[in-house]
């Protein structure tokens, strides 16, 4: 059962907005707003697979914004949970564990991310997340 519910009176704009790209994207297999965004910003956002609006909780103790954390300039393949979250339910609770599904204890740990790397480089001596001691991925 999803986690949505809980958040959808807190997260009202965030949460339309991304049902609102998720249908256009279903639709048309782009998203407007983001060429829209690339247009006047002179950077690369992938307008052909579903963004990444946030990962984790968003009412945890600390949230990291990433604009555009360094895409390639070409399409590439997205990621299996791109291609199955159907629902704005489904795609909310693919973002919100996307930690614990592909770091997580019964995570394949076949996900490899030299950006990940780096956040849970920068993240560690903070200690505001749970990361095993002495892992490094």
């Amino acid at each position: 059962m999803s986690c949505l519910r809980a958040y959808v009176q807190r997260y009202t704009p965030l949460l339309s907005r991304v049902q609102e790209d998720l249908q256009e994207f279903r639709a048309a297999s782009t998203i407007s707003r983001a060429r829209q965004l690339a247009e006047a910003t002179g950077q690369h956002f992938n307008a052909d697979r579903l963004p990444q609006y946030f990962t984790g909780d968003l009412d945890g103790p600390v949230v990291l914004v990433h604009l555009n954390p360094k895409q390639a300039n070409a399409p590439a393949p997205p990621s299996g949970w791109q291609t199955t979250a159907r629902t704005l339910e489904e795609y909310f609770d693919a973002c919100r564990h996307f930690g614990a599904r592909m770091y997580g204890p019964s995570s394949p740990r076949t996900h490899r991310s030299r950006f990940d790397d780096k956040q849970i480089q920068f993240l560690r001596p903070l200690g505001v997340i749970d990361l095993r001691p002495g892992a490094q991925r």
